[in-house]
């Protein structure tokens, strides 16, 4: 959450799945759930995104992630040492 404003709301949380769903639904494509096995059921999320908005840069496909931090830095989204 270091570059988030603040952790969602459960209504917050439950409308993001409804529009990641949706994105997959339109792209056939989007966000994945991260599983470490033998480790955790859910460190986080990694996937394709059609960006909602308008800017010099679109229309194009983000690659983003957003993992639990115990999970940063170990390769699963991106940077890292690679595990």
């Amino acid at each position: 959450m270091e570059h988030l404003p603040t952790p969602l709301s459960r209504v917050e949380s439950d409308a993001m799945i409804t529009r990641m769903e949706e994105h997959f639904e339109r792209h056939s494509f989007g966000a994945w759930a991260v599983e470490i096995p033998g480790v955790t059921p859910f460190a986080g999320f990694i996937g394709l995104f059609v960006p909602r908005f308008d800017a010099h840069f679109t229309p194009c496909v983000e690659i983003g992630w957003r993992l639990d931090e115990p999970y940063w830095g170990q390769g699963a989204g991106g940077k890292g040492r690679g595990t």
